[in-house]
């Protein structure tokens, strides 16, 4: 049974002048900063995917983006055959229902970035 379905669409261009301020390359992890470098003619792309599945998440949990986690505790990882899967800390996996499984799929053009994610009941 589905329990939440998030989306979020994130402008490429808009994604590079907030990380040229400084204020939110942070909020990637090493390795999703790791991806997007090995990757330098889609490196914005990227990380404005990997913002947009964070957020994506956060709407299909139902809570929107909480004092009790950080986008921190999102991680987009490449899974078997490079699949996007969510790697989740601890404070966002106890906001999740026991057994619930997460879904998450990445999209992109030279302008937008798209992710959808599902979160289904174990």
């Amino acid at each position: 049974m589905i329990l939440g379905i998030g989306t979020d669409l994130v402008d490429v261009a808009e994604m590079a002048r907030r990380i040229e301020r400084g204020r939110l390359l942070r909020v990637f992890s090493e390795g999703e900063r790791a991806y997007a470098e090995s990757k330098p003619k889609r490196r914005m792309q990227t990380l404005a995917a990997r913002w947009a599945a964070k957020e994506a998440f956060a709407k299909a949990l139902g809570t929107g983006i909480r004092a009790e986690w950080n986008l921190e505790e999102i991680e987009v990882v490449n899974g078997e055959n490079g699949r996007p899967e969510l790697r989740l800390g601890p404070s966002v996996c106890g906001a999740l229902p026991e057994g619930a499984r997460v879904h998450v799929s990445l999209s992109h053009t030279e302008t937008c970035a798209l992710a959808v994610v599902i979160i289904e009941n174990g």
